[in-house]
């Protein structure tokens, strides 16, 4: 599994955090010295490989296109301010919910 993205996150100064987040289960969040890149909630019976596979793209899109990923519903996650888009990841895909 080549996770290219989470790998440039981490050796720059950036983390990423797989677990509870208050009521959230598991999810999986991802951010640089600045903001909140993405985060994603893990779908039922999601494996995690398949959970790190999506941070892995979110956090692409993150930095490529400037597109910060949160998942549909996850309220519990702290909202960074910013300049860039914002998106829902969805199973069907990504949907745009508009700009900061």
């Amino acid at each position: 599994m080549m996770l290219q993205n989470i790998e440039y996150l981490i050796d720059g100064n950036g983390d990423i955090s797989i677990g509870r987040v208050g009521p959230i289960r598991c999810a999986a969040t991802a951010a640089d010295e600045h903001e909140q890149l993405a985060a994603l909630v893990r779908r039922p019976d999601e494996s995690l490989a398949h959970l790190l596979e999506r941070l892995d793209a979110a956090i692409g899109k993150a930095l490529e296109d400037g597109v910060i990923f949160r998942h549909k519903g996850a309220s519990a996650f702290p909202a960074y301010r910013s300049q860039r888009v914002f998106g829902v990841m969805e199973p069907a895909g990504f949907r745009h919910i508009g700009a900061s």
